[in-house]
């Protein structure tokens, strides 16, 4: 017989007798009490008799339980007297050394055989000439100075000049904390199997004469923008930039907008962001690159076709503020009215550009001048690249309309955005080669506003410093790594790579053309330079104008040539990559001709 009572107590704080489901233990007390309980008197007995005799079909099966119960009144005193003793012998508080130790060794045991079982995946991809895979982590840490009058240049040279293996220090800027003190925020790359942040952290902080304390702002161990981040990045800039410029109807803002395969997620984003409401294309005038000649606007593979589908018809930008060169037209004359058109706007606010396999920017070939907008061959490589989008090769046009260099150069602000392994050479030679016609992006190192956003397939060739700044989470970091500013003077044996906070790198090179004396930051000219030991061709400087175009490939003292000087004649220098082997070539085959060289002045 079981107790009624102690049931009920039991079933107070529990839906069975023993543990969580139904168990033999259930069953026999159910059989005991032989008939539901009343349920005014025992409600918890009561609800717990109907739902064990719901399982009455699989009393035999269930699994078996212990009661807590005592079979009857007459053994309970035994039962709680037990029970006393069971709890009397309760510690909690005992010693639990030995099952520590065991956990310790178990623990010991199993990174011992994982640090084997890594041995051994190691030994056996270097046997089979595998490359090994480096984990490695951006990193932007913060070191906090003691107050304001603290020396940060000091403080900054004393972090730079910890050096480890696996270490490599990146872009750095100085953010306002408050009461006009100001915190080194500095980006870093480690190698996670080397370095130790833990550790790094606690030997910058004995800096103790600068340096209060450290805290790392944004770890990643995932390094690697995707083409996806590329475009949102670049969709946030051109908003942002629309937003500070506050366009009107008498007052509008000037975009020029690439077309291809790279942007399209750029306006998939902007689409997105005038639907929102975050922007307004109502007061922007948008200028396009390029068109293909031969091809009107209702041909499919036209870019008045390809701007219509995926920008003009999706956003609030009047018909009337679309330009596109007219493929139709005789090229000179269409090339003429385009030049004229961006000039009566007052050149562009901003310049959204792709950059090509070679190195092009729109449809400016490699070996193209500083000139305006014109008609220009597509080489054989940029012909393969878009024949894709053609039935075949022959399909592809031979010529396109296109914006000149000087109108890029001439844009307040330059962004180029680059995607993809197939654009990897051409983002390192632009951005980190020498200064030459042989890869027209690279004139953007001169420009005091250009920036890069590329993706971890189209840095992959840049240097591991540049490379940090890049991928840096710190948003103005990411948005706005420079090109290279000319300085006052350019040296001899350097060339400051400079990212946003002014600061990346300062690495040696040498450019393909020698150092020119006293090279300064205004308008830029052409110059033929002679052949060494020819004599110079000295002509009035004259600034490249619409009026006078310049053909790199001009006979020296020709009329075309739109400047020259009297400085000693320039040859190239040796250098490296592919921009330098090609100059070498070029200066075997042509030793006798006159080269190009650039002449910037005031």
């Amino acid at each position: 017989m079981v107790d009624a009572k102690q049931l009920e107590s039991h079933l107070a704080t529990r839906a069975y007798v023993d543990g969580y489901q139904p168990t033999s233990a259930d069953v026999e007390a159910y059989t005991a009490l032989g008939s539901a309980p009343a349920a005014a008197e025992y409600p918890h007995t009561a609800r717990w008799y109907k739902h064990i005799a719901s399982y009455a079909s699989e009393h035999s099966s269930l699994p078996s339980g212990t009661s807590p119960l005592a079979a009857s009144s007459s053994s309970a005193p035994a039962a709680a007297a037990e029970e006393e003793d069971d709890d009397d012998e309760i510690d909690l508080f005992g010693d639990d050394d030995e099952d520590d130790a065991e956990a310790e060794r178990i623990k010991q045991e199993r990174v011992a055989a994982y640090n084997e079982q890594k041995e051994a995946k190691k030994a056996e991809k270097l046997a089979a000439g595998k490359t090994l895979e480096v984990a490695k982590s951006v990193v932007t840490l913060q070191v906090k100075p003691w107050d304001d009058e603290t020396d940060m240049t000091a403080l900054e040279a004393e972090v730079r000049a910890i050096e480890k293996d696996g270490l490599l220090w990146g872009a750095s800027k100085l953010v306002p904390v408050g009461y006009g003190i100001k915190m080194l925020q500095i980006t870093l790359v480690i190698e996670d199997a080397k370095i130790s942040l833990d550790e790094l952290q606690e030997q910058i902080q004995e800096i103790e004469d600068y340096v209060q304390s450290t805290d790392i702002a944004a770890p990643s161990t995932n390094p690697s923008p995707t083409p996806a981040d590329a475009a949102a990045r670049a969709a946030a800039l051109i908003i942002a930039r629309i937003a500070a410029f506050a366009p009107t109807a008498h007052r509008r803002f000037v975009l020029v907008l690439p077309t291809g395969s790279t942007p399209v997620p750029v306006y998939d984003a902007l689409v997105r962001a005038c639907r929102a409401g975050d922007v307004s294309f109502e007061h922007v005038v948008t200028v396009n690159l390029d068109e293909y000649v031969g091809l009107g606007p209702d041909h499919a593979q036209s870019y008045y076709r390809f701007m219509d589908a995926h920008f003009w018809s999706l956003v609030d930008l009047p018909p009337s503020q679309q330009h596109i060169p007219y493929g139709l037209g005789d090229p000179l004359t269409e090339a003429a009215r385009y030049e004229a058109l961006l000039q009566s706007l007052g050149g562009a606010h901003l310049v959204l550009a792709g950059i090509g396999g070679n190195g092009h920017v729109g449809f400016i070939e490699p070996g193209s001048g500083l000139s305006g907008a014109r008609c220009v061959p597509l080489s054989r490589e940029t012909r393969d690249a878009n024949a894709r989008f053609f039935p075949a090769l022959a399909a592809v046009p031979t010529h396109a309309i296109t914006l000149g260099l000087r109108n890029i150069v001439d844009a307040a602000e330059v962004v180029v955005l680059a995607t993809g392994a197939a654009k990897a050479r051409a983002v390192a030679d632009a951005l980190e080669g020498a200064v030459t016609h042989l890869c027209p992006a690279s004139i953007l190192q001169l420009h005091d506003n250009a920036r890069l956003i590329a993706d971890a397939d189209a840095a992959q060739h840049l240097s591991p410093a540049t490379r940090a700044a890049l991928t840096s989470p710190d948003p103005d970091l990411t948005l706005a790594p420079t090109l290279a500013p000319a300085p006052a003077s350019w040296p001899a044996d350097k060339v400051r790579v400079l990212d946003s906070c002014e600061r990346v790198a300062e690495r040696p090179t040498i450019p393909m053309l020698s150092p020119l004396p006293a090279l300064e930051r205004g308008s830029i000219g052409l110059a033929l330079a002679a052949p060494s030991g020819a004599p110079t061709h000295a002509a009035p400087r004259t600034p490249v104008g619409p009026a006078t175009p310049v053909s790199p490939l001009s006979p020296a003292g020709s009329a075309a040539s739109s400047s020259s000087t009297s400085d000693e004649a320039l040859a190239p220098r040796p250098g490296h990559g592919r921009a330098a082997r090609q100059t070498r070539a070029r200066t075997r085959a042509l030793a006798q001709r006159p080269k190009l060289r650039l002449v910037v002045r005031r």
